[in-house]
């Protein structure tokens, strides 16, 4: 066999596998599976009533929710419930970074000048944790 030919064969060969990989990376894995869930929880708590069945679908039940000074502000569903503001409004403007069970993004929420970075640590396809820090000092004409 000739040698040009074997090199193209292999390369094309490769190129195949690359191009498959790509596509089954894109579609799958942890960034997406993390993603998708705190998108879904972002629009649950942004619909104009947020309901326990819609927190259920993506928090565990014993899920906890740290302020920024590391203390607890709701634990479970209910707890959760009753500290989502009227008319909350947040929105992921990064992607998610994934690192073993630990998921982290920067987000806008309505009322709050400054983007908010959030961590969560999943437990069985749902957020058992979450962490928020409003990063102060960042304000509108910094960002601009």
């Amino acid at each position: 066999m000739d040698w040009w030919l074997a090199t193209v064969v292999a390369l094309a060969a490769a190129l195949v596998g690359l191009g498959a990989w790509v596509i089954v990376d894109q579609f799958t894995g942890a960034e997406r599976d993390a993603t998708a869930l705190i998108d879904d929880m972002y629009a649950t708590v942004s619909a104009p009533a947020p309901t326990r069945e819609g927190l259920a679908a993506v928090y565990t039940s014993d899920a906890v929710i740290y302020n920024s000074d590391g203390v607890a502000i709701a634990i479970g569903i209910d707890q959760i419930m009753a500290v989502i503001p009227d008319g909350t409004q947040i929105e992921r403007v990064s992607p998610v970074v994934v690192d073993g069970d630990l998921a982290t993004t920067l987000s806008t929420m309505r009322g709050v000048e400054n983007p908010l970075v959030t961590t969560y640590l999943m437990r069985d396809g749902k957020i058992a944790r979450q962490w928020g820090l409003e990063l102060s000092g960042f304000t509108a004409a910094t960002r601009g």
